[in-house]
């Protein structure tokens, strides 16, 4: 793909100017686009902050998904586009998917320490432990921190963008 493109692309990206990009993308053969050009149509689709757009910018990037096992930016745009989609669903989900992440955390963290001899908790004398590491009765808390910490991250966006 044209350099000068891509710059153009860059350009407009710094601009807010997403259908800009959007437009000139879709006006390139499909099979013409390379990954690079696939993930910034994506990015793209994020940045018009239109929640129909996130199912289309999902599906470039699990297109692109081969390639972007060694490129650390698609995990990120690929994550960044999951968590909006994940906005759409009630908070009790969006909760148990929090509380979820976090055990995956700490029960994953807690192993890898707990092999070398590191970790600084254990968790044996609850009788909702699991491999000592983590404790089910804790869920309740994490469900909790978890909506409390997307509320955080949400006014952050909306000051950021409101700048």
């Amino acid at each position: 793909m044209d350099e000068k493109l891509y710059q153009q692309i860059e350009a407009w990206h710094k601009a807010d100017e997403h259908q800009q990009i959007i437009q000139r993308v879709l006006s390139i053969p499909r099979e013409e686009w390379d990954y690079r050009l696939t993930c910034l149509l994506a990015r793209a689709y994020v940045n018009t902050q239109e929640p129909e757009n996130w199912d289309t910018a999902l599906s470039l990037l699990l297109s692109a998904e081969e390639e972007g096992k060694a490129d650390p930016e698609w995990y990120f745009r690929t994550g960044g586009v999951l968590c909006r989609l994940l906005r759409r669903r009630g908070f009790i989900f969006r909760g148990l998917v929090y509380t979820g992440l976090i055990f995956t955390g700490e029960f994953t963290t807690g192993m890898l320490l707990r092999k070398r001899e590191l970790c600084p908790w254990n968790y044996e004398r609850s009788r909702w432990n699991l491999a000592r590491v983590i404790r089910l009765d804790y869920a309740p808390c994490w469900f909790i921190a978890g909506l409390l910490f997307e509320r955080l991250l949400l006014e952050n966006e909306d000051a950021d963008a409101a700048s």
